[in-house]
This record gives C-alpha cells, structure tokens and sequence, in this order.
C-alpha cells in the first residue's frame, strides 16, 4: 500500500507544473531599473520565451525608460537537471559565434560576463551571470547607454537580482 501511494505522488509531483522557479519580474523591479538607470520606467509587454523543455524554465521581464529609448531587460533560466556551463566555456562559444566583445566580469554572481554591439544604430549591453549550479540570469540594457554606464547599471542590477533568485 505505501508503496502505491508512494508511485501515485511522484506521477502527481511530476505532471505538475515546475514551481519552483521565479518570474523574472519577482527577480526585477520598476524600482530597481529606476534605481539603476536614474530615470522613471514602465514595464513593457510580455516576453513569450520558447518552452525549455523538461525541467528547464525561462522567464523574461522588460521595462522601457519613461523618457529615451532605454530598455532593460532580465531573462532568467531555472534548470533542475542541466548545470550551467562554466564562463570560460561560454565565452569561448560566443567567440566562436563572432562575438569578439565578449569578457569576463569580476564580483558578480558565481561568474559573469559581459557583451556590448551595436544593433541598428543602437548600443546593447549584455551582462550574464549565474547563481549557483542551475541559475541563468542575463540582463540586457539597450539604448542610449554607452558601455561604462550599461555596465555599471547592470552591475547594481545584478546586485539587487541575486538575493531574490
């Protein structure tokens, strides 16, 4: 008997929706962007992100700068299964993806890295960072920021990300 109520949970536990993970709008705030890049912000629409696949979840959250062109954005992957690959070995795979900005950052997270580009005329820096073994958490700024400032915001983003990741 305890041996089928055992087989029961684990078929209910494990048709059940992966809970565990957080929104990434849990993980960032109008608060936070504000405090960050100094100006009023609103949150943009929703981010459809592809399944992940079993085990593996991502969310997004957008906020666009109430004046400019600024947005901020954080997407946040969860993995129960799949560990994250090791910031050189991602470094080396977006090298490999001509990515020739891309370096690795000191004091953030459980490792980190950085990527900026201009895309149609517009500045887009990336700082990805990772806590733990299964947690992802990109923060893209794009827009009026140059380098040194994107930095520096996403810096004091990841800052009040990580404790609630």
């Amino acid at each position: 008997m305890k041996k089928h109520i055992f087989v029961f949970l684990l078929c209910i536990l494990t048709a059940l929706p992966v809970a565990w993970a957080k929104d990434a709008c849990s993980l960032m705030t109008a608060d936070d962007v504000k405090a960050a890049i100094g100006t009023d912000v609103q949150k943009a629409p929703p981010t459809m992100l592809p399944p992940g696949g079993p085990g593996l979840e991502y969310s997004m959250c957008r906020f666009k700068a109430a004046t400019g062109k600024t947005t901020v954005s954080l997407m946040a992957r969860y993995s129960k299964s799949r560990p994250n690959d090791s910031i050189s070995d991602l470094i080396a795979q977006q090298r490999e993806k001509k990515m020739p900005n891309v370096r690795e950052v000191k004091g953030v997270g459980d490792g980190a890295m950085a990527d900026s580009s201009t895309v149609l005329g517009k500045n887009m820096f990336q700082l990805t960072f990772y806590k733990g073994k299964y947690i992802y958490l990109l923060i893209t700024i794009d827009g009026k920021m140059d380098d040194a400032a994107a930095e520096q915001a996403a810096r004091a983003l990841a800052a009040r990300i990580l404790p609630r990741a």
